[in-house]
């Protein structure tokens, strides 16, 4: 009996802490993509998920705050080509978004969606492989 006890008692830890990895993963999928969050802008545990394959890694975030939808833009045009990446000009953009940002860096294709509702907005960061 003590036995079971025991086995029952572990199991339950090992789900607890692989529970709290994976919410303290999803916190940091920004992190993960080597992207900084603009300042004003919190991370939408929500919006996340990670998959990483033989081909390559698929992470989508989201985050959101209450600044300009264009400031956004702004901040992400200027800040991803320090970080290595290529800015596609003049990229189509979704209907349902103010800005958009499509970039590529080594073999990886990064899709930022700004949309604005009032004074608040909201980016949805998406990294595939090319």
């Amino acid at each position: 009996m003590l036995k079971y006890k025991t086995l029952y008692i572990c199991v339950l830890l090992a789900g607890l802490v692989g529970a709290s990895h994976a919410a303290a993963q999803q916190g940091d999928m920004l992190k993960d993509m080597a992207l900084p969050l603009m300042g004003g802008l919190a991370e939408n545990s929500d919006g996340a998920m990670l998959f990483d394959s033989p081909e390559g890694r698929i992470i989508n975030a989201e985050a959101s705050g209450m600044l300009a939808a264009k400031d956004v833009y702004e901040y992400y045009r200027v800040v991803l080509p320090s970080l290595g990446w290529s800015v596609e000009r003049g990229a189509p953009c979704d209907v349902n978004v103010s800005f958009c940002i499509k970039a590529t860096r080594d073999a990886e294709n990064l899709l930022l969606d700004i949309a604005s509702a009032g004074n608040k907005s909201t980016v949805t960061y998406a990294l595939a492989p090319n």
